[in-house]
């Protein structure tokens, strides 16, 4: 994994279509994707900040519907791969499921494992905390990797 030129996001908000006309954003991510491939067609490991908070984890930005067509393809034809993901309690204790429906689920016989994440637009694993002097301490990327670690490997969806 790699960051690419696009990995870091802008603190400067682009405002010519958006209702909001706020000229910064409220919070800040990095994301590791494979260098092959662009946000929006992987999952990427990342972590955010915001004033208040922050969050780490794997998930995707403005997926692409390529994409998210295959994770749904493989989903119906693999469902035991997707029944260790929300089976892994050691993995839900950590981590919650986040991202956004659709008004009518894209597959709506999909194997109970595999119903949420397959229905969303996009979706990720993340844990929030607004314990903000953890990650100016010393050992915070020793806090970090147990999480990070029971991510992976994404390609195993």
């Amino acid at each position: 994994m790699r960051t690419g030129p696009k990995a870091l996001s802008r603190i400067y908000i682009d405002t010519r279509f958006s209702k909001d006309k706020s000229p910064l954003r409220d919070h800040a991510w990095l994301a590791y994707r494979p260098p092959d491939k662009r946000l929006s067609e992987c999952f990427c490991y990342y972590f955010e900040i915001t004033p208040v908070s922050y969050g780490y984890g794997l998930g995707m930005y403005d997926s692409h519907p390529a994409f998210m067509a295959d994770l749904r393809a493989r989903a119906q034809a693999h469902p035991a791969r997707f029944e260790k993901v929300p089976g892994n309690t050691e993995l839900w204790t950590h981590f919650s499921l986040s991202g956004a429906d659709f008004a009518r689920p894209k597959v709506p016989d999909a194997p109970p494992p595999a119903a949420k994440p397959v229905n969303k637009r996009y979706f990720s694993l993340i844990p929030h905390s607004n314990h903000l002097d953890r990650p100016y301490s010393p050992p915070f990327a020793a806090q970090l990797r147990p999480g990070f670690t029971r991510l992976a490997p994404p390609s195993r969806l």
